[in-house]
């Protein structure tokens, strides 16, 4: 699948009905172009954050990928056979090309940016409002949910290790920025419909540290950057989706992306390819559809017989 725009008429894909489309069945990440500012949006999704169970399902966050330039066009690609999205976002300062794919081994979505020119390849975590459609029969105040917050975590959890003891988290605005001063930043939302307090999910987003992150030469070269979100879930009390019992979505969230960077995203894509390969030889139909063109005579009553395999100007296609 293919997606061409250009800024100037805006034929970009600015929503999930338009846009390219990974997961792997709980975690997902959504490529498109914000319609108010043109630049590169990477929607995160989690199939069971709902408001305690209730439809529809919440908005959770996106990664915003702000340009140097303006933007003047871009495109990208999105493998069926891979689950790979890959596109290029060109503007007056140069171009911006990514790579993204939910991994289908580990609970995390890969973002890659290599920026060119003088592109920069920066990416903010921003926080969606917890605004669902409510069902009349339901009661408006307990799905009243609060603002999110939004802090940057300075030290990266190891492995089951929680949100870091001993590090003072520090106070972000709702679009945090995952820079060199953090390792991550994890924004949390709890739901009002639980009066316990006990149900809500964070979205965490961790810069991979490595030497590729930072730009080639003085203004010109390439500028990469690998970036991992995760989504942690608790809704103990949730009715019409299974109830989600995580000790605590934050430090699940964390322990995603720490567990990402210690792989690596070259691991992360590698066991990615090769689950998506042996998913589709082990189809016993084949996962994909291969149409024959065959030969064959049809009578038509104006025309008399043709052959479908080789038309001609004076006879119809098949």
């Amino acid at each position: 699948m293919v997606w061409k725009w250009s800024s100037a008429r805006k034929t970009w894909p600015a929503s999930w009905q338009t846009a390219a489309w990974c997961g792997n069945g709980l975690h997902g990440l959504s490529p498109l172009v914000d319609n108010a500012t043109g630049h590169l949006r990477f929607d995160v999704a989690r199939a069971d954050v709902w408001s305690c169970g209730y439809a529809p399902r919440l908005p959770i966050a996106y990664i915003d990928v702000a340009t140097v330039g303006n933007v003047t066009g871009g495109s990208m690609r999105q493998s069926l056979h891979d689950a790979v999205v890959e596109g290029e976002l060109t503007t007056t300062a140069g171009a911006i090309a990514f790579r993204a794919f939910t991994s289908a081994t580990s609970p995390v979505s890969v973002l890659e940016l290599n920026a060119t020119g003088g592109e920069a390849a920066q990416a903010s975590l921003v926080p969606i409002a917890a605004v669902a459609r409510l069902n009349p029969a339901l009661s408006q105040d307990a799905f009243r949910n609060p603002p999110s917050s939004c802090r940057a975590v300075p030290t990266t959890p190891a492995r089951g290790s929680g949100s870091g003891s001993g590090a003072t988290p520090t106070p972000r605005p709702a679009a945090a920025a995952a820079d060199a001063a953090a390792d991550a930043v994890v924004c949390t939302q709890k739901l009002a419909c639980d009066a316990a307090g006990t149900s809500g999910y964070s979205t965490a987003l961790l810069r991979h540290a490595s030497p590729a992150s930072t730009r080639v030469g003085a203004g010109v070269g390439v500028a990469r950057s690998t970036y991992f979100v995760s989504v942690g879930n608790t809704q103990p009390t949730s009715r019409m989706y299974p109830p989600t019992t995580a000790e605590d979505p934050t430090r699940e969230a964390l322990a995603n992306v720490a567990a990402a960077s210690a792989s690596g995203p070259g691991a992360l894509l590698a066991a990615h390819l090769r689950w998506w390969a042996s998913f589709h030889a082990n189809q016993s139909q084949g996962a994909f559809v291969t149409v024959r063109v065959m030969s064959r005579s049809i009578t038509s009553p104006n025309r008399g017989q043709f052959n479908c395999a080789r038309p001609s100007a004076r006879t119809p296609s098949c």
